[in-house]
């Protein structure tokens, strides 16, 4: 009698522990596959095929002189002075995100500002500058940024004339940007993020750089 009862025990023990390994194995296997889809979900900038944020800027300041192609003293010295757009400080405390990628509108004969306002942030980084594309290829510009899997989640910081830029945001699906970029102004960042969706949203934002610049 007294067997008997020590094997149905131990049957019931091997029952018991059976069954606890098939829950434990359940248990793995669901989080497996909660961890499996979470590295599925499209993560921001539109999955696996659109930039994380594009930040667009106009060149730095120009002398008035209509002969001269380069910056002014006061374009220089915010050309020197754009990677503290990078940095977090006391003025800055969420800096913009660093660029992966620096295009600019290609030089001509009546100006090299775009390429000359990222030198400073180029040499920064040591990143090469893109000034492939002349000042009005803006839909090819941003079929190569929206396109190019090389761009993918990354950020990509673009510098070109002012009369060209809303025609560029437009171009990169920002449809509630700006119809214009006064031309005065070369204080501002205009930031273009893409949501796991592939949706645009722009912000008009700042640089402060520079006294004078706006708030």
């Amino acid at each position: 009698m007294t067997s008997r009862r020590r094997i149905v025990r131990l049957f019931v023990l091997m029952l018991v522990l059976g069954g606890l390994a098939g829950c434990w194995g359940a248990l793995e296997s669901s989080g497996l596959e909660a961890n499996t889809s979470q590295a599925a979900e499209p993560q921001a900038g539109g999955g696996s095929r659109l930039p994380r944020q594009i930040l667009i800027i106009r060149h730095a300041e120009k002398t008035g002189n209509r002969d001269d192609v380069h910056l002014s003293s006061e374009g220089q010295a915010r050309a020197d002075r754009l990677p503290e757009l990078f940095v977090a400080s006391a003025e800055r405390k969420i800096p913009f995100a660093r660029p992966d990628f620096l295009f600019a509108a290609g030089n001509k004969e009546s100006s090299s500002r775009p390429v000359e306002t990222i030198s400073p942030l180029a040499a920064k980084l040591r990143l090469p500058i893109n000034s492939q594309y002349h000042d009005s290829a803006v839909k090819e510009l941003a079929h190569e940024l929206r396109h190019n899997p090389v761009y993918a989640g990354k950020i990509v910081l673009v510098c070109w004339r002012h009369d060209m830029i809303p025609a560029l945001a437009q171009a990169l699906q920002a449809r509630n940007a700006p119809q214009t970029w006064p031309g005065h102004v070369c204080d501002r960042v205009w930031l273009i993020s893409y949501n796991a969706a592939g949706t645009a949203s722009i912000y008009d934002l700042p640089q402060r750089l520079l006294p004078g610049d706006s708030q």
